[in-house]
């Protein structure tokens, strides 16, 4: 027999052998390379230093850019901002406008099943702001809904303007 032949016959025998074992056997040596790799890396990363290699690139190195300074911000421009927003009017506990929950709560089939999800303003506009509220509440099916209503009101006042109110 050649060499070839001979190293041929080797290999068909390595395969029939590596067939006949199980698949338990298999996963086993699998694992045992898996961790010995692993291990390996381990060994190798505790030699490794924790600081980073700069690397310069042939193209144009990029200086960081400066952050803008951010600006204190006192108390009382604070409120002044959540003012032009409208919020001086809404609830600090849930949000909602409390005249305009009173306006809509005795419109529903069953008020005591009211439940604010969320409001949200708009921007003053001539002295108004707009609102939207979104709630649920149970209709005659004792089924729970969720509804809009849609209104504006006095930035100065906080007063619901009720001719401007839907409830859709």
């Amino acid at each position: 027999m050649s060499k070839k032949e001979e190293k041929l016959r080797r290999e068909i025998e390595q395969l029939k052998q590596h067939k006949k074992m199980g698949w338990k056997k298999k996963l086993l040596i699998i694992g045992g390379v898996s961790f010995g790799v692993l291990i390996g890396l381990g060994v190798i990363g505790s030699f490794i230093e924790d600081e980073p290699v700069p690397t310069v690139s042939k193209s144009v190195v990029k200086t960081p850019k400066k952050q803008p300074e951010l600006k204190e911000v006192t108390e009382e421009e604070e409120i002044d901002e959540d003012r032009l927003k409208g919020f001086h009017c809404l609830s600090s506990w849930n949000g909602s406008h409390r005249e305009l929950v009173n306006i809509v709560k005795p419109l529903l089939h069953d008020s005591s099943s009211f439940k604010h999800v969320k409001t949200l303003v708009g921007r003053e506009r001539d002295g108004w702001h707009a609102i939207t509220m979104t709630f649920s509440g149970k209709n005659l099916f004792n089924a729970r809904v969720e509804q809009t209503a849609k209104a504006r009101y006095s930035h100065k006042s906080c007063e619901i303007d009720e001719d401007s109110l839907e409830v859709y």
